[in-house]
């Protein structure tokens, strides 16, 4: 059932989220591969997606009762079914700040898949300041409203980095957008599978 999360280009109506498929679509299809984005200039840049990085990238660490918690700990509350969306629904200001993160997460395959441009993101050129530490936000077209992916490197090679995502963004005052980073082409995407 988590295909039914592939392809999507536009917010998913809250009644059709369900936390644990939405963990599962996230571990079958973003934690099982490698992606790899060549740009322009010949540089590469993968990112490596592991399981403990979806609480975090839906912003679970917003909601009150979750803040404590580790990303392990609440993904196992996901799939044994002790955490679901009407409990995050519960804390009222946790909730209203990641809804649209929630919403659009299931776009993420499709910004992968269809990502046209990578920012070089530095968090003194945004207005208000960025706390958020990334090194890239990834960014499609083809997705209906703003959403990125912030990633983070690991690497000191300036023609290939080694990434981890940081957090996936909504971006409706296109706070990014207006921030004149560089804009880097992405010429080619490859998605490998992990070896296990």
């Amino acid at each position: 059932m988590p295909e039914r999360y592939l392809g999507i280009k536009k917010a998913t109506p809250l009644n059709k989220i369900d936390l644990d498929i939405l963990l599962d679509y996230f571990k079958k299809y973003l934690c099982s591969n490698i992606i790899t984005f060549t740009l322009e200039d010949e540089t590469s840049v993968r990112i490596n997606f592991i399981e403990d990085n979806f609480p975090h990238l839906i912003g679970l660490h917003k909601v009150n009762h979750l803040k404590r918690l580790k990303a392990g700990d609440i993904n196992k509350n996901i799939i044994s079914k002790k955490l679901s969306l009407a409990d995050i629904m519960r804390d009222k200001k946790g909730f209203s700040e990641i809804k649209d993160r929630i919403q659009l997460f299931p776009t993420l395959d499709s910004l992968i898949k269809n990502a046209s441009i990578l920012l070089d993101f530095d968090p003194l050129k945004c207005k208000p300041f960025s706390k958020i530490e990334a090194d890239f936000l990834i960014f499609s077209e083809e997705i209906k409203i703003i959403v990125y992916l912030a990633v983070r490197s690991v690497s000191e090679d300036k023609k290939f980095y080694d990434c981890y995502p940081v957090t996936f963004l909504v971006d409706k005052h296109s706070r990014f957008e207006d921030a004149n980073f560089r804009k880097r082409i992405v010429q080619r995407i490859t998605i490998d599978k992990k070896l296990k």
